[in-house]
């Protein structure tokens, strides 16, 4: 049974992951490190890149098979907290070891980015975009179907979120509307 979940790091090495994210890393880190001067961004955005590139395949990997976890907030967690902040902390100690850029330039923003981007992650998995393996669709139609998707990982909490404020409301209103009923009365 173990083998065949390490093997499950292999055949799912999420190619499509390892690509877009390696490629947005990269760019973010030659984007946003504006206190290095232009050469020192660019060497840390091609870090950047090859070491997401040989790792995000493998934590993708990952974050698809905790999709498979029975219980979903323990899946959600594995997804959107364990494996990224875990990868993230190999990132700093690779640059520490490479350049000896460290997590004092990385900070809050690559932490803020690294949970926004793996709970987009998450969201987007599950709705059945990114993935490799048996459930896969090809790239293009993955990225195709990412503006609706952006827009449902946003919308979706708000809507729940007006709901459950209606739905809390509601026996507010209705106590209001029976004491103004008794008033009258």
């Amino acid at each position: 049974m173990r083998m065949r979940g390490m093997l499950y790091l292999f055949t799912h090495w999420n190619w499509k992951t390892a690509l877009v994210v390696g490629l947005i890393r990269g760019g973010a880190c030659v984007a946003v490190l504006t206190g290095l001067t232009l050469h020192a961004r660019q060497d840390f955005g091609l870090v950047e890149f090859a070491y997401v590139l040989a790792t995000s395949g493998f934590a993708s990997a990952l974050q698809q098979q905790s999709l498979n976890v029975k219980d979903r907030r323990m899946g959600w967690f594995l997804c959107v907290v364990f494996i990224p902040f875990a990868s993230l902390g190999l990132d700093v100690l690779c640059h520490l070891w490479i350049n000896g850029i460290g997590g004092k330039q990385i900070g809050v923003i690559a932490c803020l980015f690294t949970l926004i981007s793996a709970m987009f992650h998450w969201f987007i998995m599950s709705k059945g975009a990114m993935l490799v393996g048996e459930d896969s669709r090809p790239l293009l139609d993955d990225l195709l179907a990412m503006p609706k998707l952006a827009f449902l990982f946003v919308a979706e909490p708000v809507m729940a979120a007006w709901k459950l404020g209606q739905s809390l409301l509601r026996p507010v209103a209705q106590t209001v509307d029976e004491a103004a009923e008794e008033l009258v009365a």
